[in-house]
């Protein structure tokens, strides 16, 4: 193999695309070789790699090609783009669905073209309605092009699920012994929640930032719709006399998962010492990565009497690019304290960038999802990012929508809301007022609550009061006191 990447390196041209593809042959003893390449400061090493995971034919190339994805040279981007349409497979779907639009018109339209071999109905559905005013002429040509030339596979639309819930490695590892780690603060939140959305899971015990349950290998899957927990992981009995590398049951286990999840790197925190990590590292067939780790990363915890080990990562949940795992995992809290029931009318004022509707939305199935904003450009984006979640949601496209408002009437009529839920930072903070609550109240079903999120409880505390609502969960989120929640009803 290192000859190849040698001769890889020096060929250009049709040369190199015969040499990748000549490469590509030996499917996945060339995506490990070529793995690690990915992360080069050499643009050509990276280049090449992609090029041979491309023509690899191997499931495990799909990892690497999303990764690939996000280089910041938009060369290996385009190369990314256009191999990833060779795989139906989920992940790759996926990938090329939450890099569109890329910066560079070619990738965009390579990522057009790779998810047009790939497409579904709910992603034609998705293209209809996105909003192509931003995007350059040739890219918002392309989708038109696309869209004449798809037939649709079935007459209706169904709701699907996230395509991560099918992936085999969620289900690889025995289950039974869970931890789920939290936003401190919101234990209680996520305890409901996972009762709701995994009923089949047992809550052993909570504690500060941790929840512990149980829960069997064949209803693993459902943890990925658990988007309260920042990670989830699997803990394994241990035998403090025992090698962990000698237990045969719990090594043959996660080599099954970490190969089956692409894996590449591996990470051990705790009571480990370098020869436990090499001999680890031999007999998972895992180079050492260094901490953090990177999306490819196996993480494991050496404790006492537990092997932890990282079975869902903040990365692997379904979301916006710049979302980051905290945001994610505190808009889920929110809207899990808000949402009413599947036919809920939920209402997000000061929506942004819909990050609270997609979380909303990839709750479960709602009634109508609502956003207002005062700012066209934040409203725009808020659209854009509930078409590109939106078929991974259990919601239809048309069930959310986003409106315009100027902090006075709210376009809707006298109760016809179940909750509102929003962030209140610095600029909703200054925005809000007692009218604006009046607002609320007036929109606002009997019984409905208002759901908020602020590092600043002061002024909500005042507002809740003045408009004579009842303030009945008021609460610290995260360490330092990062948030607060704030619960009031009509």
């Amino acid at each position: 193999m290192q000859d190849f990447i040698e001769r890889l390196l020096k060929a250009k041209g049709a040369e190199r695309k015969a040499l990748a593809i000549e490469m590509g042959k030996h499917g996945r003893e060339a995506v490990s070789a070529v793995d690690r390449l990915l992360t080069s400061r050499n643009r050509d090493l990276r280049l090449a790699a992609a090029m041979v995971l491309s023509y690899a034919g191997h499931h495990d190339a799909v990892s690497g090609l999303a990764l690939a994805l996000k280089d910041p040279d938009p060369l290996v981007r385009l190369q990314a783009a256009s191999g990833l349409g060779a795989f139906r497979r989920p992940a790759a779907r996926q990938a090329l669905w939450l890099s569109f639009p890329d910066k560079n018109r070619a990738v965009s339209l390579a990522i057009l073209r790779s998810l047009e071999k790939l497409m579904t109905d709910e992603m034609a559905a998705a293209l209809r309605v996105m909003d192509t005013s931003r995007l350059s002429p040739p890219v918002a040509a392309e989708i038109q092009a696309i869209l004449n030339r798809y037939r649709p596979a079935t007459k209706t639309l169904p709701t699907v699920a996230s395509p991560l819930s099918t992936s085999p490695w969620l289900s690889m590892l025995p289950g039974e012994y869970c931890a789920g780690m939290v936003v401190p603060g919101m234990e209680d939140i996520a305890v409901r929640l996972l009762s709701w959305q995994v009923p089949q899971a047992e809550i052993e015990s909570v504690s500060e930032g941790e929840v512990r349950f149980r829960l069997a290998a064949k209803s693993m899957p459902a943890l990925i719709r658990s988007r309260i927990f920042l990670s989830i992981w699997v803990l394994f009995p241990r035998d403090g006399a025992q090698d962990p590398a000698e237990n045969e049951a719990v090594v043959n286990a996660v080599y099954a998962y970490a190969h089956a999840k692409g894996l590449r790197s591996l990470l051990i925190w705790g009571q480990a010492n370098p020869v436990l990590q090499r001999r680890l590292e031999k007999k998972l067939e895992l180079y050492k990565a260094k901490p953090p780790g990177n999306p490819r990363t196996l993480r494991l915890r050496m404790a006492k009497d537990w092997i932890w080990v990282e079975h869902i990562a903040e990365s692997d949940f379904p979301t916006l690019r710049h979302i980051p795992a905290l945001t994610r995992a505190l808009g889920a809290g929110l809207a899990a304290v808000a949402t009413r029931g599947n036919e809920d009318v939920f209402l997000n004022p000061f929506c942004g960038d819909g990050s609270l509707i997609v979380e909303r939305g990839l709750l479960g199935p709602a009634g109508r999802l609502i956003g207002l904003d005062r700012e066209e450009e934040k409203l725009a984006q808020a659209g854009r990012h509930w078409h590109i979640i939106s078929p991974i949601t259990s919601c239809l496209h048309e069930a959310a929508s986003f409106s315009p408002w100027q902090g006075t009437e709210i376009p809707l009529p006298a109760a016809a809301a179940d909750a509102i839920a929003f962030f209140a930072g610095s600029r909703e903070l200054a925005a809000l007022n007692l009218n604006i609550y009046k607002e609320f109240i007036r929109v606002l079903k009997p019984g409905g609550i208002i759901a908020v999120l602020t590092p600043d409880p002061e002024k909500i505390r005042e507002l809740t009061a003045a408009a004579g609502l009842k303030l009945y969960q008021e609460k610290e989120i995260g360490k330092n006191n990062l948030s607060t929640l704030m619960v009031a009803s009509t």
